[in-house]
């Protein structure tokens, strides 16, 4: 079975961004995902639009049509496609492990995207020169994953310093693609954003193993209370707690995909099926097998 290892892979898909696609713009997922495995070659269309980042070199892409030519995907390039827009992708010249990252939303459009994709080639192309695209997806990933649907707004708000820097890129000589410089150096992140996203992300990249806050503490080089006070103090709850919502998350969509209870215990880090199943009641109020009931009642 192909799948996104849950270890390193995280997101989330918003029932409430499907609510309002027909209101304006909202956004749909956001998504970091680590691949192990290649994927056959078939055709995309979605009836959304597509912000797609390769955080690897990602191997090859067409647009439009299968006699199109073939793009490469190269690390820190996002492509960027119009609902209805069918493409290809093809990883088997890319070395695995393969990371990526997407957004999907309604209401491009009425962001005035549209410039970008009518370029002759059926999608944009942004080269992404600082990273700071790449991180504001990734960080996009990481607080969707963290709160599920309660973090849509902060979602959102990451979405729109998206839209910002595709609108801010620079043509390039070729015409093809656009250059995206970011805040560089003028970075106006504040220190304690930047604090959050380097917990979550530490947190979200070891769910399948154990760790405790001095692990965390130390990775920060900082004492095991000045992370844990600082932390709680910003987001209201303890790294731990994030942790654990983390896992709960993966253990959802694994949950959804088929696997296990004993299996996915070993991937979240639980010590073992009862272990996670007692935190799993605690967490969302019934065992794994109602909540999978619910899933398909």
């Amino acid at each position: 079975m192909n799948y996104f290892l849950p270890k390193t892979s995280h997101g989330y898909f918003f029932e409430h961004g499907k609510q309002q696609k027909s209101a304006g713009v909202s956004v749909l997922s956001a998504y970091y995902g680590v691949r192990n495995s290649y994927a056959d070659i078939k055709t995309l269309t979605h009836p959304f639009w597509v912000l797609d980042y390769s955080v690897d070199n990602c191997g090859l892409c067409r647009v439009g049509k299968k006699t199109a030519p073939w793009h490469k995907r190269v690390k820190g390039c996002a492509h960027l496609y119009a609902p209805e827009t069918s493409y290809w992708e093809d990883y088997t010249s890319a070395p695995l492990p393969i990371s990526s990252s997407f957004i999907t939303f309604y209401g491009g459009e009425n962001l005035d995207l549209i410039k970008h994709v009518n370029n002759g080639s059926g999608f944009g192309c942004f080269i992404d020169k600082t990273g700071r695209l790449g991180d504001l997806l990734s960080a996009a990933a990481l607080e969707a994953a963290a709160g599920g649907e309660k973090s849509y707004w902060l979602v959102m708000a990451k979405f729109y310093e998206i839209i910002n820097m595709l609108h801010s890129a620079q043509s390039s000589r070729n015409g093809l693609e656009k250059i995206v410089t970011g805040y560089g150096q003028d970075d106006n992140r504040s220190r304690d954003l930047i604090f959050i996203e380097t917990v979550r992300k530490y947190l979200q990249e070891r769910i399948g193993i154990n760790i405790s806050i001095s692990d965390l503490a130390g990775h920060l080089n900082a004492s095991s209370s000045t992370i844990s006070h600082k932390y709680k103090e910003l987001t209201g709850e303890s790294p731990m707690k994030t942790l654990t919502t983390f896992r709960i998350n993966a253990v959802k969509n694994l949950l959804a995909k088929g696997e296990s209870i004993k299996f996915i215990a070993d991937q979240t880090g639980f010590c073992d099926e009862f272990h996670l199943s007692k935190v799993f009641k605690q967490v969302t109020g019934s065992s794994p097998s109602v909540y999978l009931h619910t899933l398909h009642s």
